[in-house]
């Protein structure tokens, strides 16, 4: 009983083009809203929730419509198809709308923010404003300056690219919410419940691929303040082509027959389920349905913990640790996580996925503890505190999501995909505010960020102690022990 590496690596191909996307949405979007149309920090940070806000709601939707559509290409296919396909033209409509709009910027004599260097050293920053060069100490301060004046002379009194640039995101944004949830059900539809999280390890693999993609594209195609529509264009081209090896090499009716035939064959269902399942949704009996929503309050907890800490630790590392590089530990903790996949896949199949979870939580709030206690002349061992916790998160990210689609039946993988969803992002939601509140009217200000983050995690740890369903088959794990 060996996972199909090859298998679960193309089916990865579509969750490789969700990063890509996400991967330009996150660095380049926010500074589009700034720099080309004059949004403050606080408007721009509104429109970048947008994602997270649509996801609560239609990703469930769209899960369970995959999950009662029946077409030749299976049930996964059309959504993950028409949610590139359309997703590949509209973000190039995004850039299109965003190239308008700096043209508008430059013809009203509004120029880019450049360094002034004296000796090799930069000592300024400056941008022209109609002929005469504003100068200014910091960066920041050229920035808010320059975001003032596109602001009120441009976006606010010729607002059309602006909306027009909102509302081809916001279509997006929807595109990507379609295919979503499919995207990642696909991969329980295909693979037996005893080799899912050693799949989801693959998945998420094929994620980071996407991701670094994403940024090598960023890193030579997309220059501050040019057009990005040459960049968005490779993106679009770029998913285009992953859509074509998907469809090329991905059986999805195939694969699913495979896998119920295996299933049946290995004891892990019957044919009795399988078309009981085929009928339609399944209630949960009382203790599973317990099990499921103390998974799900154990996601939504240590997501609050761990994503108060993504969002704000450039500013924590900048200001308390004294940092220069505030990105290389978060760099750190995902290298960390990245090499943990698989082997903590694996790792469940011997000791459970719940056991190794429990440990990830561990290390996880041994991490969030350590870093309670770094000052400026110690900031360097944030480097090991951010080892622990991206491995304590990869323990949790790549055995949580099976043990929930396990609790599903045949026909309600693409549901409980979405519930796992909408537990996590809003989770992502309502952190940055929640923390950022606290550090506003609590006396530690910024240092409260880890305490925080802590007692999140310590909590996430209690409620799954309380999660008795979703485990490996226990045959596995003797079998892995043997």
């Amino acid at each position: 009983m060996k996972l199909d590496y090859r298998k679960t690596l193309l089916v990865g191909l579509a969750f490789l083009s969700i990063q890509m996307f996400w991967g330009f949405y996150e660095a380049v979007i926010a500074k589009m809203l700034i720099d080309s149309f004059g949004l403050s920090n606080l408007w721009s940070g509104v429109i970048m929730t947008l994602d997270n806000l649509l996801a609560l709601f239609l990703l469930p939707l769209f899960g369970i419509w995959s999950d009662r559509t029946r077409s030749k290409f299976g049930k996964r296919t059309p959504f993950i198809t028409v949610g590139i396909v359309v997703v590949s033209f509209l973000i190039i409509g995004v850039a299109v709308a965003d190239f308008y709009q700096q043209m508008a910027v430059t013809d009203i004599g509004i120029g880019p923010i450049l360094p002034i260097e004296v000796n090799n050293l930069i000592t300024s920053y400056q941008f022209d404003f109609q002929g005469v060069p504003q100068v200014y100490l910091t960066k920041e301060l050229a920035t808010y300056a320059r975001m003032e004046i596109v602001w009120s002379l441009v976006t606010e009194a010729h607002p059309w690219f602006l909306i027009s640039f909102i509302v081809i995101l916001l279509f997006a944004l929807l595109a990507m919410s379609l295919y979503r949830t499919p995207a990642v059900s696909l991969m329980p539809d295909v693979t037996p419940k005893t080799l899912r999280s050693e799949a989801n390890a693959l998945i998420n693999l094929m994620g980071a691929v996407g991701g670094i993609v994403a940024i090598v594209l960023i890193q030579y195609l997309a220059i501050e303040f040019q057009p990005y529509v040459f960049a968005f264009g490779v993106l679009s081209l770029m998913m285009l082509i992953v859509l074509a090896l998907y469809l090329l090499f991905v059986k999805e009716v195939k694969w699913v027959k495979d896998n119920e035939q295996l299933s049946i064959k290995l004891g892990l269902e019957t044919n009795a389920s399988i078309e009981q399942a085929k009928q339609g949704s399944q209630p949960l009996k009382p203790e599973v349905m317990r099990s499921f929503i103390f998974i799900l309050a154990s996601v939504f907890l240590w997501f609050f913990g761990f994503n108060a800490v993504t969002s704000k630790f450039s500013v924590y590392a900048s200001s308390v640790l004294e940092l220069e590089n505030f990105a290389l530990p978060l760099l750190v903790a995902n290298l960390s996580a990245l090499i943990g996949f698989v082997p903590l896949a694996y790792a469940s199949n011997v000791y459970g996925r719940k056991n190794t979870i429990l440990a990830g939580i561990l290390l996880l709030a041994v991490g969030m503890f350590g870093a309670i206690f770094l000052g400026p002349q110690s900031a360097w061992l944030v480097y090991p505190v951010m080892v622990s916790a991206g491995i304590g998160f990869a323990a949790i990210n790549v055995n949580s999501y099976p043990m929930v689609v396990d609790l599903a039946s045949g026909n309600d993988i693409g549901k409980f995909t979405g519930y796992y969803y909408t537990a996590s992002m809003a989770a992502q939601i309502l952190t940055p505010i929640v923390s950022g509140a606290l550090m506003d009217i609590l006396p530690l200000r910024l240092q409260v960020l880890f305490p925080y983050a802590f007692v999140f995690t310590v909590l996430s740890f209690v409620t799954m102690l309380f999660v008795k369903h979703g485990d490996n088959p226990v045959q596995l794990r003797q079998h892995a022990n043997r």
